[in-house]
């Protein structure tokens, strides 16, 4: 519980056995910036949206836009680099292959009992994004699908925002 508040989540846990296999219902903005922290070499910072994808073509002379707000080191370098290799396995021959895209990306699937609820949280660590993505009915009742389609739809979110596709 201590590791999990921090990583930023905020919400009531209790100390049990099956926490660690995510049996507590936490906010998914949340989730995806606990594992930015691992993505980001154990360091946390607080997480943000996205509000509009637009194209990234800057002028000449013009810097990206950082982010002004420091971060904090919640993970030793060294668990966190071990993390990632596990996420990566993940992506590379795991639940996660969906969400391929034959760089050094990362992630972890998750789907609730009954398949009520699809995640997909994986990093793309060339543009140093998190990204997060729940699948699921508004009334609760089953999808009849897997979390590999939460990583799928991951996939075509980072391919269709990236610098070189033609949707830009």
């Amino acid at each position: 519980v201590e590791m999990a508040r921090s990583l930023g989540l905020h919400t009531p846990l209790e100390p049990v056995p099956g926490l660690v296999l995510g049996q507590a219902e936490v906010r998914l903005i949340d989730l995806t910036a606990a594992y930015g922290a691992v993505a980001n070499d154990g360091i946390w910072h607080a997480p943000s949206t996205i509000r509009q994808l637009s194209d990234t073509t800057r002028s000449p002379g013009s810097s990206p836009q950082l982010s002004l707000r420091p971060g904090r080191r919640v993970l030793s370098s060294r668990t966190a680099r071990s993390m990632q290799q596990l996420l990566k396995a993940v992506v590379r021959t795991g639940t996660g292959r969906a969400a391929r895209l034959g760089g050094g990306e990362g992630g972890k699937t998750g789907t609730t009992n009954g398949g009520r609820d699809l995640l997909f949280i994986g990093y793309e660590p060339q543009r140093h994004w998190t990204i997060g993505v729940w699948l699921g009915n508004d009334d609760n009742s089953p999808t009849h699908s897997s979390s590999a389609l939460a990583a799928s739809l991951w996939a075509e979110i980072v391919r269709a925002s990236s610098p070189s596709s033609p949707a830009n």
